[in-house]
């Protein structure tokens, strides 16, 4: 049995040796200068039972069991800089020589979503940036397999370094042009709820929509998107949804020509052709 003492406020707990018992305790100060830990050893804490008690002529009577109220907690997130994203991949490359590769990869496309950011006249080119700069943290996780690297970058970014949901979500957006999870490159990926569920409930922003881009756009260098197509072809081979893949992302590299009023590659005097 988990006794409450309380005056005004819940102070202290202790455990009874028989639940039959009748207790009857005078509060005094003492009591409540004592630190909850001299009364309530640790595994306790996991019962999560409670019992209603009223105070009578200054002492504590024990009425029924009640459940024990749940402790809310508001979770305290940091929304993602170039800073913060560069200290994670400065953790990412000491960890592993063999996370180079995607780094650099990533940093390629976060520097290429800047240019575009700044073209479009968005407000924060140097949050594209950090964007770019994290969309491929997942491998850090596993570089080994990286299937389902879109997922636990977002869990690791979101649960584990605490950054804000809406930043962690480049992870998953960053791999499926306009939020199909089959419009992907080396095949239909397997189901999971966050492609499936949560990824086609979330409205891309127009940032997450340049990384999409921006990704098709870079290896180590910025280069034409026809070209970084052949090079996934290459590498990950012809699927069922390649053809697929294919015309969403011509598609998206139209819609940014569109609202650049010009081709985007202008805006890359040294891209690769």
């Amino acid at each position: 049995m988990i006794i409450v003492y309380e005056r005004k406020h819940l102070v202290s707990t202790s455990v009874l040796s028989s639940e039959n018992s009748l207790l009857e305790i005078f509060l005094n100060e003492q009591y409540f200068k004592k630190r909850t830990k001299d009364f309530l050893p640790g595994p306790v804490l996991q019962k999560k039972v409670c019992y209603n008690t009223t105070l009578e002529r200054g002492k504590l009577r024990i009425g029924t069991e009640a459940a024990w109220p749940p402790v809310q907690r508001r979770r305290l997130t940091m929304k993602l800089t170039v800073e913060k994203a560069k200290e994670l991949l400065a953790i990412a490359r000491e960890a592993d020589p063999r996370h180079e590769p995607w780094i650099r990869h990533s940093i390629c496309v976060g520097d290429t979503a800047a240019v575009i950011a700044e073209a479009l006249g968005l407000p924060d080119p140097e949050y594209a940036r950090a964007l770019g700069y994290v969309h491929d943290i997942g491998k850090y996780k596993d570089v080994m397999n990286v299937e389902y690297h879109d997922i636990k970058g977002f869990e690791y970014l979101k649960d584990e370094v605490g950054i804000d949901e809406q930043d962690a979500f480049i992870c998953l957006t960053h791999s499926y042009v306009g939020g199909d999870y089959t419009a992907q490159a080396g095949g239909i990926p397997k189901a999971h709820p966050l492609r499936c569920e949560v990824l086609q409930a979330h409205k891309y922003n127009r940032y997450e929509e340049i990384i999409n881009l921006c990704d098709l756009m870079c290896i180590f260098r910025t280069m034409t998107m026809e070209k970084r197509l052949i090079d996934l072809l290459t590498r990950k081979g012809i699927h069922e949804n390649s053809h697929h893949h294919l015309m969403k992302s011509l598609e998206l590299k139209k819609m940014f020509d569109e609202l650049l009023g010009h081709n985007l590659y202008d805006l890359f005097p040294d891209i690769v052709i």
